[in-house]
């Protein structure tokens, strides 16, 4: 089985992971990957939009891992996105992810205010 044949049946997603992962895939695959979805005769923006939804999960799992003493974050570069637009989507999911860590802070008010009632 070809790189082509492989990959060929791999969602958009996850081919645009594919291209812009430069250090888990060769540049040969890479080729073959812009390839494929050259093929498939997507709209940019429709690929816009995809490379946002890839980076945001990457930068979401560098997240669940990061610990904020010891680690840098990381933005990864990418093809399909400007600098500028890269930095917007991991802001964005950085701003989520506290969010979200937020609303499993325990809140010592509530307790005190639940004993009142």
């Amino acid at each position: 089985m070809t790189l082509k044949e492989r990959y060929s049946i791999e969602n958009n997603v996850t081919l645009i992971s594919m291209i812009d992962d430069k250090e888990v895939y060769t540049e040969n695959c890479r080729n073959i990957v812009r390839e494929i979805l050259n093929n498939r005769k997507l709209d940019p923006e429709d690929i816009k939009k995809l490379a946002i939804e890839t980076h945001f999960q990457k930068a979401r799992q560098q997240y669940q891992m990061l610990d904020p003493l010891n680690d840098n974050i990381r933005i990864f570069e990418s093809e399909f996105l400007s600098e500028a637009e890269l930095r917007d989507v991991y802001v964005t999911a950085l701003k989520q992810y506290m969010k979200d860590k937020e609303a499993f802070r325990y809140n010592v008010w509530f307790n005190t205010l639940k004993e009142d009632l």
